[in-house]
């Protein structure tokens, strides 16, 4: 047990590892494949994609989603994951390529979900995880961002809830892990994160805008984006960016949402 447990995080961390190392090569793939589209054509391509996808899961597994009608809780964690899918679609993402984070943080969240028995641990994971993306791509990838993507984390603690909704209308409800609040492993890394930010924001390693004169190693906004709404160069394109604040309460407040999956009970059927 002990050994398939090792060889269970072995493959968590194989798989996070590999998305995350993987965004350039992917986009330089993406590009090669619709590189001679619009701007346009492109969502128009993806979105019909992801359209076909999610009707070809729908009908494959339409007996298990009927489940949703049948407990209020289950019914309103469902209608607040298409609300928030439909949110991300229109005011959140860039293009709608980035609809990829619901799928690889579905499959995030169902390889991580056997090893901490609890919907809660799994969601906070996930978002951390996301965020851990996040400050890689932003730190180390040449993507030329001027802000830290308080987006795209929320977009990935959608797709873990997705996948946790997934494995709840399958009645997948393992014996949740007997370990005490403190020693459970999404409190630990949120305490070691807390840690390590506080230390930086005293020494002056961690800002939320960009100091001309002491320019901090972690800024969260090296420009301030203008209004609610942000057109970045190239083709046109309307997005709006979370900021620090509406960031984390929402993805806090999903974390919450996707957690109350662990009082849900459903019987088989």
């Amino acid at each position: 047990m002990k050994k398939r447990r090792v060889v269970h995080i072995s493959v968590v961390i194989a798989y996070i590892l590999l998305f995350m190392s993987m965004h350039v090569e992917f986009g330089t793939w993406l590009n090669g494949v619709f590189g001679g589209l619009s701007r346009d054509s492109y969502n128009k391509v993806i979105l019909t994609i992801v359209l076909l996808v999610g009707l070809i899961f729908w009908v494959k597994s339409r007996e298990d989603w009927k489940k949703l009608n049948k407990d209020v809780m289950l019914r309103g964690i469902g209608i607040y994951t298409l609300g928030a899918v439909l949110i991300s679609y229109f005011f959140l993402m860039v293009i709608n390529v980035e609809a990829v984070h619901f799928v690889q943080y579905a499959i995030l969240a169902i390889l991580i979900f056997p090893l901490l028995g609890s919907y809660l641990s799994v969601v906070i994971i996930c978002a951390m995880v996301g965020a851990l993306d996040e400050a890689y791509q932003y730190l180390y990838l040449d993507t030329r961002a001027s802000y830290y993507d308080f987006n795209d984390i929320f977009l990935d603690t959608i797709g873990g809830g997705l996948g946790l909704l997934y494995l709840k209308i399958k009645n997948y409800s393992p014996i949740p892990k007997k370990v005490k609040w403190y020693a459970r492993t999404e409190w630990l890394l949120g305490g070691v994160i807390v840690l390590v930010l506080t230390v930086m924001t005293v020494t002056g390693n961690f800002t939320v805008n960009m100091n001309q004169v002491e320019p901090a190693f972690f800024t969260l906004f090296k420009k301030p984006p203008d209004g609610f709404w942000t057109y970045p160069r190239g083709p046109y394109a309307r997005f709006h960016i979370l900021r620090p604040i509406p960031g984390l309460l929402s993805i806090v407040v999903s974390c919450y949402i996707y957690g109350l999956l662990d009082r849900v009970e459903l019987i088989a059927e």
